[in-house]
């Protein structure tokens, strides 16, 4: 949001504020995903960050990096962190086809990551 360059970057400031002011910045950097991960190696839940190559409000070096911070954390815990990069879409999906492939996607991820923990809750009580 820094680069007023940016698609929709100017229009967004009026909602968010402009971050080449300190006092937003700040206020804005509260809620920031990536600024947000703790320093030191804790557990997340299962994750699956999808992001697009051709996204021009989402660049997709952010969640890749979001992830790559987050899978360094948790290298040796047993959180599954997935990344997808979609390489035609834009910030949402090509067509209806692609965009019922990407809920099949995160559905097949949710009862997945679901069925492991439940699993592993039963594990724990035996």
């Amino acid at each position: 949001m820094m680069d007023s360059n940016l698609p929709y970057t100017n229009a967004d400031y009026g909602e968010w504020g402009n971050p080449n002011n300190l006092t937003y910045f700040n206020y804005i950097q509260q809620y920031s995903p990536y600024d947000n991960i703790p320093t030191k190696p804790t557990h997340f839940p299962d994750l699956f960050v999808r992001s697009s190559l051709n996204d021009n409000q989402v660049q997709f070096w952010e969640p890749a990096k979001y992830v790559a911070k987050v899978r360094h954390l948790t290298s040796h815990l047993n959180s599954t962190i997935i990344h997808t990069i979609d390489m035609d879409g834009g910030h949402s999906s090509t067509n209806a086809k692609a965009g019922m492939q990407k809920y099949a996607e995160d559905f097949a991820f949710i009862i997945t990551s679901y069925t492991a923990w439940k699993r592993q809750m039963a594990t724990r009580n035996e």
